[in-house]
């Protein structure tokens, strides 16, 4: 039974998809044979850009969080692994320097 109702979950699938294909295809064309000032033109792409997700405003952002420790961790091997070759001495900060 499994098998059958993955089988036809299959087969909406795949007829979602060519109607998905055959709705863009038909909104490309009209937007490409549309005059300029036409409304159809106009239309099409806007669809086209829905279909597309243009429009979306919503952002997702991922971050993992970290304490302190961890951050300069990570800050202080990726100094470490700066190549200091071929810099200037003469400008190097000395810790009793001010710094502004």
């Amino acid at each position: 039974m499994d098998t059958l109702i993955a089988a036809r979950e299959r087969a909406v699938a795949a007829s979602a998809l060519s109607d998905r294909d055959k709705v863009l295809s038909k909104l490309r064309g009209w937007m490409d044979s549309a005059e300029p000032t036409d409304s159809t033109k106009l239309r099409a792409a806007e669809l086209l850009g829905k279909a597309a997700g243009l429009f979306t405003s919503e952002i997702s952002v991922t971050t993992k969080e970290r304490d302190a420790s961890e951050v300069a961790a990570e800050l202080a091997q990726r100094l470490a692994g700066l190549s200091w070759e071929g810099v200037d001495s003469t400008h190097a900060r000395k810790d009793d320097d001010d710094l502004h």
